[in-house]
């Protein structure tokens, strides 16, 4: 699927915000040069072991490849490391971030980098789970290092990670609690055969649904 990108030079830096993955991969191509480690191998020595996450193999975290023959917008070098979690599991990855990176008194993750990771460096923009209408749920969101931080309307403030197919992991400092949310819906292993049309089929709450549940959660525990 092919997503529509601004013209290169035509925003000067610092002044939109535009949600590109393409940054992940590349990232993830730096991590394993870097480190000689693959992903799935670092989470899982250095994130899911620590943390005791139970469900977690090597074998959910896949890799995608630009597929042969495809247009020049469609390819990279650069691999996309869809990972596959579950429920409780996503719950403990929150958890840690609530506790500033660590757990059971062990620094798994710089307090600073925490810190730094979920505060908003810029103004999250729209994308296609985003709902037309004067009520956005993510009106005013703000984006960190891969968390997006507020812009559902709860009563306090949070910071929350958003899957494919609509997974999200929400932490809510104040209320030391962390909120996941995970339909029965996987994304496929290769979307990039799937046209536009396809894509916008897959089965995905709307922002408002899971806005709605999520305050009522809230509202559930004073």
């Amino acid at each position: 699927m092919r997503a529509v990108t601004p013209a290169r030079g035509s925003h000067s830096p610092g002044s939109f915000w535009y949600y590109n993955n393409w940054d992940f991969n590349a990232l993830g191509t730096v991590f394993e040069k870097q480190t000689e480690t693959g992903i799935a191998t670092a989470l899982r020595d250095r994130i899911a072991e620590p943390i005791g996450m139970q469900d977690f193999r090597l074998e959910d975290l896949y890799y995608q490849y630009s597929p042969p023959g495809a247009p020049d917008f469609a390819r990279s070098t650069h691999r996309a490391y869809p990972i596959r979690l579950s429920a409780r599991d996503m719950a403990r990855f929150g958890y840690l971030f609530l506790r500033q990176g660590n757990w059971n008194g062990n620094q798994i993750v710089p307090r600073e980098w925490v810190a730094e990771g979920t505060r908003a460096h810029a103004k999250a923009g729209k994308d296609r789970y985003t709902e037309a209408g004067p009520k956005n749920p993510w009106s005013g969101e703000g984006y960190a290092y891969g968390w997006r931080v507020d812009g559902f309307n709860l009563p306090v403030k949070s910071f929350r990670a958003r899957g494919a197919m609509a997974k999200y992991i929400v932490a809510v400092p104040a209320r030391d609690l962390v909120l996941v949310y995970r339909n029965h819906a996987e994304s496929p292993d290769d979307s990039s055969k799937l046209t536009a049309e396809e894509c916008a089929e897959l089965p995905a709450p709307a922002g408002s649904q899971i806005e709605r549940l999520f305050n009522l959660i809230l509202q559930a525990r004073p």
